[in-house]
């Protein structure tokens, strides 16, 4: 689970033949003696924390520790794994300290190996080393995760029972940690379910196993649906349109274009006959650079992010609510695509569209400044998506009444006559009803929404169809509302441009379904 890496700078090689041999090799001695030459940085990287093992499209909570031996004080930490998703943070240490740091790192199978870079203040590199987490264990698809807080007592066979039946896995490794690390590890999004004493709650939605004061097993089950956590979610690329691009952006490229072909044409009437091949050729080779600027700037250059926010609000039992908040950042001509700092205790996790992307470098993630963190990048779309649940921020910031007591006739009806609501539906089954009874399939609903002019309705259709497919469970009945959501602060995308999709609310009192 140890690995230790060391980087010197490299040294000048002594000539066989040079007259200053034996000096030099004296000198190189004296060197290499004094503390002041020690130019390296000692790093160890351990999984000590989930006990070796990793989950597959989650972050794993890696506990570096660095020596500084360098005579220049570091100030950033940079990892890269030649995954998707890189790391950088801060890291203060003066020559001769010793730090210990821990990490998300995002992992995709195999062994861990990392790359490490130390940066001054300015963003010049201090040293840069190599070093592999070794004996790190991918999560077996029938083993889960569960952490126990280390001040709480063993799970008994009832609650491991209890357990298996949560997660779905037929194997717990049982986890005994501090809160702060217990903490850390539900933030990575690495664990299945948690462990500890009554009210303890793990603000990512992770299932939390808990004795009641009857000694009945309790379980808090987030309304989070099966699947949300999954790694590969082709249909929320075509939910926020990844492939389309703003019809300004269009418009521009085709005006350029326009304009080029017109210069074409004149050069050809002007460019005398005997010229013809040579301004033919210079043509040729315009056109190839256009071509390739397009292809590999991405031009016209600018950022774009598409925000939606979806609420899940289960009703049976004791309510809870949770938030999904999906982003797709896009990027062109080197410009960069920012997704904002978010003020939960979850990391943003990101959601490719094939298994291709998880070994293809997208973004870098900032963590442990500060200002939280964010993840940016400056290549092909990614989305990203954060889950909180529980979390007060929820009920404050939502832009519709969050308290329907059932999904029902009344609530469609008073959901339909919220001033920002954009539609409602009541599901059952495989049928929807709207605020006027008009009932129908729900693919025919979502065929006609997607025909509407109006993009907000049109959106409505587009994620009708989505959650029916990817985050629907059960038969309902469901309350499914959309409200215009407008962004509050667009100084938070960093000049990005902004499309803020409308806000989807699921009410459900159907039981989870495995």
């Amino acid at each position: 689970m140890t690995a230790v890496g060391r980087v010197v700078p490299r040294q000048s090689r002594v000539g066989a033949k040079s007259p200053w041999r034996a000096p030099a090799y004296v000198m190189l001695a004296l060197l290499l003696a004094s503390p002041a030459f020690a130019q390296g940085v000692d790093v160890t990287a351990s999984l000590d924390i989930t006990d070796g093992w990793a989950r597959v499209g989650a972050y794993v909570p890696v506990t570096f520790k660095v020596t500084n031996r360098t005579d220049t004080e570091i100030a950033e930490v940079f990892v890269t794994t030649g995954g998707p998703v890189d790391v950088r943070s801060d890291l203060r240490l003066a020559t001769g300290e010793t730090a210990e740091k821990v990490l998300p790192v995002f992992y995709v199978g195999g062994d861990l190996p990392l790359w490490v870079e130390f940066l001054t203040e300015s963003g010049a590199t201090v040293a840069r080393t190599e070093v592999t987490a070794r004996e790190t264990r991918a999560l077996p698809g029938n083993m889960a995760l569960v952490a126990v807080s280390q001040d709480g007592p063993d799970l008994e066979d009832a609650m491991k029972t209890q357990g298996k039946s949560v997660t779905g896995k037929r194997v717990l490794h049982i986890l005994r940690l501090p809160f702060d690390r217990l903490e850390t590890a539900a933030q990575c999004g690495v664990l299945h379910a948690g462990a500890g004493p009554l009210n303890t709650s793990l603000t990512d939605g992770t299932p939390m196993i808990t004795p009641s004061r009857s000694g009945v097993i309790g379980v808090g089950v987030p309304p989070f649906p099966l699947g949300v956590r999954s790694a590969i979610q082709p249909g929320v690329y075509r939910l926020l349109g990844a492939a389309e691009w703003p019809a300004s952006e269009r418009l521009r490229l085709w005006t350029w274009l326009g304009l080029f072909a017109l210069a074409v044409v004149v050069a050809a009437v002007l460019v005398p006959a005997r010229r013809a091949v040579a301004g033919a050729l210079v043509l040729v080779v315009l056109a190839g650079a256009a071509a390739g600027l397009i292809y590999w700037l991405g031009l016209p250059s600018g950022s774009r992010v598409c925000n939606t926010r979806i609420f899940y609000r289960r009703l049976q039992g004791s309510p809870q609510q949770a938030l999904e908040e999906i982003t797709l950042l896009q990027s062109r001509g080197g410009a960069s695509a920012r997704c904002p700092t978010i003020d939960v205790a979850t990391l943003p996790l990101p959601i490719f569209a094939s298994s291709d992307d998880l070994v293809r470098p997208s973004a870098v993630m900032d963590y442990g400044y500060d200002y939280g963190y964010h993840v940016e990048t400056r290549g092909p779309p990614l989305v990203v998506h954060v889950l909180s649940l529980g979390m007060a921020h929820i009920c404050e910031s939502v832009p519709f009444d969050f308290l329907f007591p059932h999904p029902d006739r009344n609530q469609l009806a008073h959901a339909a006559e919220d001033p920002t609501a954009v539609k409602a539906l009541l599901i059952e089954g495989s049928r929807a009803t709207d605020a006027d009874g008009r009932s129908q399939t729900i693919n025919a609903w979502a065929v006609e929404w997607q025909g509407s002019d109006d993009p907000d309705v049109a959106y409505a259709g587009r994620s009708l169809k989505w959650w029916d497919s990817d985050r629907r469970e059960g038969d309902g009945p469901f309350l499914l509302a959309w409200f215009h959501d407008p962004v509050s602060d667009h100084s938070l995308w960093k000049g990005a441009q902004v499309v803020r999709l409308p806000a989807l609310v699921v009410y459900s009192e159907a039981p989870k379904q495995d």
